[in-house]
């Protein structure tokens, strides 16, 4: 009997640890922002250590998925920010296109709240360490400094969005931005406003999840937990060409985002809240990741500023910082 209990006991702790386990994977993410090689996107059919993540009508070639910083005692805790990027060739040039998802926990209903995102689409020196490349990552803070993004929230939390609708209070939002320019963010503006505003309601009538049916030709959810829901916000589309340079900047620049809460109808939140995400993507893959970690070498290709670069289904390409511009490919 002695020996059952102690087998019981053993069963239960092992099943709290992993339950326990699993609430810290829903909440947190191993770095700020991460990519294909940690949600578990695809393989190229053509390429194994190129992504093929597809969503609905979307074949992304790179991904990044980052938790809204909220605190992590709030309702809203878990909600994540994936954008993916596809590319289209015709002859010289190369359409590129960001599509950005909001993740909400299959527990969270942000119908309950008052919810926007405002998008700046054309932001100048925003960047993690200087640069913007396949493995660069951080926190807002640090592409844009603390002093700008403090500017940026506090100014959102300021508005009065009190008996708005959600679409009113977006549009408020975005008509602050547009005449004010905090004087800490002005070297990210690159003039006296901000240029490429772009906002678009979170809740209400404007949520758009993936049902099941939309989800039929997918083959990727590149979002942990797998539980969550993902809703549609918003694409943008920008017009580049097949060299390196033109490529890595497309694939791989960051898209701040401004995400506001306010209290809606039901009593999730009971103030306003602000918070900053800087989106961008990680060029990694399932399994180039997996060959770094064994310690294998990967076939390098350059192209410099004025070489073409060519994407299959997917590619995953860093970047080599060797005095001139160039791509590694992962073959």
């Amino acid at each position: 009997m002695a020996h059952m209990n102690t087998l019981r006991g053993a069963a239960t702790f092992l099943f709290t640890l992993g339950a326990l386990n699993g609430i810290s994977t829903a909440q947190s993410l191993d770095d700020t922002i991460v990519g294909c090689s940690v949600v578990g996107c695809p393989a190229s059919e053509t390429n194994s250590t190129a992504n093929d993540c597809r969503v609905v009508d979307k074949n992304f070639t790179v991904i990044g998925v980052s938790r809204i910083p909220v605190n992590a005692s709030s309702e809203l805790s878990g909600l994540t920010w994936v954008q993916g990027v596809t590319t289209e060739d015709s002859e010289d040039e190369r359409l590129f296109e960001k599509t950005f998802y909001l993740g909400t926990p299959a527990d969270v209903d942000i119908g309950d709240v008052g919810a926007c995102a405002l998008f700046f689409t054309d932001t100048k020196s925003v960047a993690f360490n200087g640069t913007n490349d396949a493995e660069s990552q951080g926190t807002c803070q640090e592409a844009m400094t603390e002093s700008c993004v403090s500017a940026l929230t506090a100014r959102a939390k300021d508005i009065d969005y009190d008996d708005l609708t959600v679409d009113e209070a977006c549009s408020k939002l975005k008509e602050e931005f547009e005449d004010n320019l905090d004087s800490a963010c002005k070297p990210f503006a690159g003039s006296n406003s901000w240029p490429g505003l772009s906002v678009k309601a979170l809740s209400g009538s404007s949520e758009s999840p993936i049902t099941t049916k939309k989800n039929g030709s997918s083959n990727c959810w590149p979002i942990l937990p797998k539980s969550d829901n993902l809703n549609i916000v918003a694409s943008f589309e920008s017009n580049g060409n097949t060299t390196a340079e033109s490529t890595t900047r497309n694939l791989f620049e960051i898209t701040p985002i401004l995400t506001v809460f306010f209290p809606g109808n039901g009593t999730l939140i009971s103030k306003v809240d602000s918070q900053m995400s800087c989106m961008k993507s990680l060029g990694e893959s399932v399994e180039s990741e997996k060959t770094k970690d064994e310690g294998g070498e990967d076939a390098e290709h350059d192209a410099g500023e004025g070489g073409a670069m060519s994407l299959g289904g997917g590619i995953t390409i860093k970047m080599l910082r060797a005095g001139l511009l160039g791509l590694l490919f992962l073959l």
